[in-house]
């Protein structure tokens, strides 16, 4: 929980995550990394970095994975749907129930 300033390089902002931007050193210097370390490459085209890379993230990885949390919650989201219904049933029942038991005077049945 300590607290720093840095620069801020600028922003990037796409459909599955936002990030700010600083320069390598203000990170490194941050981090208390030494000089030609690296956390992470963003580029456009595909780097040939060899062995040094632990992960690549592509777009597809992160519909993935969506895809996955997706079906996963799916079982809790069906589930609240059904509670819903239920609660919405219930209160209609007692408000149905409410409204007929004060105007059962003004009910007239007939035949």
């Amino acid at each position: 929980m300590e607290e720093k300033k840095v620069t801020i390089s600028g922003i990037i902002m796409n459909d599955s995550q936002k990030m700010l931007v600083c320069s390598q050193d203000n990170a490194r210097k941050l981090l208390g990394w030494n000089d030609g370390t690296y956390n992470g490459l963003l580029s456009e085209k595909k780097l040939d970095l060899g062995d040094e890379i632990s992960k690549t993230v592509t777009s597809d990885d992160i519909r993935e994975q969506m895809q996955t949390i997706l079906t996963e919650m799916g079982v809790i989201i069906y589930s609240l749907a059904v509670i819903g219904a239920i609660i919405c049933i219930a209160a209609l029942y007692v408000s149905v129930n409410m409204l007929i038991s004060e105007n059962r005077h003004n009910i007239s049945i007939n035949a």
